[in-house]
């Protein structure tokens, strides 16, 4: 459905002014356009705003900034899984009372070369089960496609 959106304090100042606790919380409206119904968004920060910082470090920080809302960058997340386990996110989620409804990666599943292609399908298989035990619903695939778009490079197995 098509849908327009409009954040109201979006700046990074009232961000800052709402940390502090002297702005009011931040409403992101959605009207969508194919049922003409208003309905309320949940801001979500995605971590490729702070790509250089821990995962650990963003949680914290954007729970402090009363934002209950992450977009987990998946490159992220297995920098993470590499040093702990699966349940220890879910735990450090949820003692902060934090959400994270969305994910994101790029790379590799529309390789021209079917074999790096193959490679990143496993590796999509494997995000997709470790994404699914942290209740993400969505998933963005960034594409980095150089070039025209055959059928071949559709196929996914």
């Amino acid at each position: 459905a098509l849908a327009a959106a409009a954040w109201h304090g979006s700046s990074w100042g009232a961000l800052a002014r709402r940390r502090q606790g002297r702005w009011p919380r931040c409403k992101l409206q959605r009207f969508d356009l194919s049922s003409g119904k208003n309905r309320t968004m949940i801001p979500t920060l995605a971590q490729i705003c702070t790509l250089p910082s821990p995962m650990e470090a963003d949680i914290a920080d954007y729970s402090a900034a009363a934002c209950h809302s992450l977009e987990i960058w998946c490159g992220k997340l297995d920098g993470y899984l590499e040093r702990h386990p699966l349940a220890e996110l879910k735990e450090l989620l949820s003692s902060h009372a934090m959400a994270a409804p969305v994910a994101s990666f790029q790379g590799g599943l529309f390789a021209r070369d079917a074999a790096a292609r193959a490679e990143h399908g496993e590796l999509f298989r494997r995000r997709l089960d470790q994404l699914r035990q942290l209740d993400v619903q969505t998933l963005v695939v960034v594409a980095d496609i150089g070039g025209p778009v055959d059928q071949p490079l559709l196929e996914f197995e």
